[in-house]
């Protein structure tokens, strides 16, 4: 099982990919993040749950505004 602190390097470096920016902020607001739209949103999700092998609710998935809010789901 992966640390927490390697788990956040692995989901920051996982969104920088997705989100071509150079560095981010795990408590962001993604609303105010211009890469982060609608597309890319979708794109994260379906890189977090294969990347971390997990499964994020269909109707929780609007619910993720920051990257923070994926810890809930890879901590479980």
């Amino acid at each position: 099982m992966m640390e927490g602190q390697e788990m956040r390097e692995k989901l920051l470096e996982t969104a920088k990919q997705i989100l071509k920016v150079n560095s981010i902020d795990l408590y962001k607001n993604r609303h105010d993040i211009s890469e982060w739209d609608s597309l890319a949103h979708i794109q994260l999700v379906a890189s977090i749950e294969e990347e971390f092998n997990l499964s994020i609710p269909f109707e929780e998935v609007a619910n993720i505004n920051c990257l923070a809010d994926f810890l809930k789901y890879l901590e479980e």
